[in-house]
């Protein structure tokens, strides 16, 4: 997804925010106050309409800039009695936690996980990506006070979002399954990209797949929306299904008896227009004796 003038694409999954358009998105779309929603308070779903999207299981991945003394960050830690917990095999890295958020620290950029019961609230899926792009900022910026520097380039973050689930909120065909106590899951040759499963008992409907899941909802929600404004039922589908087929076999029918009847049409007018080639040559003959 790509907002004009607010989030640009400067790469492969990597994007890069104007800063005063995006604040100015937020303000206007926040109204003071980020619409978030925990574990916590379940009550605050209720006033959700059907199909509203909840944005969640967040991950954003940061490109950091060349850092001088970027490889003694550990010893910074240390110094400065801030708890971490050491990651990596192959590449030395910290975990550190500020907000309930996992803050990974790796050579080459900073990881952040989101809290998994940390929601955000929407009328599409683009405004909650949003809304966790607002939240991210403000982690990294505390991040960056508690290290003592910046990871802007250029003036600015570079950053991908690395994972992101989308759910359509209290939709029907998901209270239909968790009714009858089923789920469902769907795959692509890339992997799964749908479920349907009863988180927050909210009877959800999400897309899940790293790189397609903002798509993949816009999809579905926009079918649904379609499902509402032009409802229609299995039956009726088994229905036109049935008469689209009676129509085909008719039709091929139809089109056996006039293939027939055109090759019998063909016949005929080759036998008279061998009859008439026959009578013309006789009349001619005729007419050469009278003259002669």
């Amino acid at each position: 997804m790509r907002i004009e003038g607010i989030i640009k694409n400067i790469g492969y999954a990597t994007w890069e925010v104007n800063e005063e358009k995006f604040n100015e998105f937020i303000r206007k779309k926040c109204k003071r106050k980020l619409p978030a929603v925990t574990r916590n308070h379940p009550d605050s779903f209720t006033s959700f309409k059907p199909d509203t999207i909840r944005g969640h299981a967040f991950q954003f991945t940061l490109k950091i800039p060349k850092l001088a003394n970027w490889k003694k960050r550990r010893e910074y830690l240390y110094k400065n009695n801030i708890n971490y917990k050491e990651i990596g095999q192959n590449w030395k890295g910290e975990r550190i936690l500020i907000d309930n958020f996992k803050i990974w620290l790796t050579p080459i950029s900073i990881v952040v996980y989101f809290p998994s019961f940390k929601s955000f609230m929407g009328e599409t899926a683009k405004d909650t990506r949003n809304y966790a792009i607002y939240e991210f900022k403000r982690v990294i910026s505390k991040v960056e006070t508690l290290l003592g520097v910046s990871f802007r380039i250029n003036n600015n973050y570079k950053f991908k979002v690395s994972r992101n689930h989308y759910s359509l909120i209290k939709n029907a065909l998901s209270r239909q399954y968790d009714k009858e106590g089923k789920k469902l899951y769907c795959y692509t040759e890339e992997g799964l990209w749908f479920i349907i499963d009863n988180s927050y008992n909210l009877n959800e409907a999400e897309t899940v797949h790293s790189k397609t899941g903002l798509s993949d909802n816009e999809k579905v929600q926009n079918w649904f929306n379609g499902l509402k404004e032009s409802p229609i039922t299995p039956q009726q589908i088994l229905q036109m299904q049935y008469n689209q087929t009676k129509y085909q076999d008719l039709y091929a029918e139809h089109n056996k008896t006039h293939t027939s009847a055109l090759i019998k049409l063909e016949t005929s007018i080759s036998i008279m227009n061998k009859l008439l080639k026959k009578m013309d040559k006789k009349m001619s003959q005729t007419s050469l004796r009278k003259w002669l």
